[in-house]
């Protein structure tokens, strides 16, 4: 059963905020990319970026495209993302997350 977007492409957009320990931040960067690119093979993920800022070495940040809502909670109830935040959250002090909305039109 499909879920109803409000979004106008019916897509889901994110921009996650990480926040990390100091001492923790290279070993944070290769775990998150060694567990981007699995979580880029599921289905309905389009997009996850793993962006840093040389300015704020402590910041990551995370933007995501999922083609719909049951994609994107498919994959917040996988054993994947419960072993990721196992790992994950001890290393992370702050968390935010933005769900966006594309400025594209839709041309049918």
């Amino acid at each position: 059963m499909s879920s109803i977007s409000s979004h106008p492409d019916g897509k889901l957009h994110f921009f996650v905020e990480l926040t990390l320990e100091a001492i923790n931040q290279g070993e944070f960067l290769r775990l998150i990319n060694e567990y981007a690119i699995q979580v880029r093979l599921e289905p309905g993920c389009e997009q996850l970026d793993v962006l840093t800022d040389r300015k704020n070495p402590e910041s990551v940040y995370l933007y995501e495209i999922w083609s719909d809502s049951d994609s994107h909670q498919a994959h917040l109830a996988s054993t994947g993302f419960a072993d990721w935040k196992a790992i994950s959250d001890p290393l992370v002090t702050n968390f935010s997350a933005l769900e966006l909305t594309s400025s594209k039109k839709i041309v049918l």
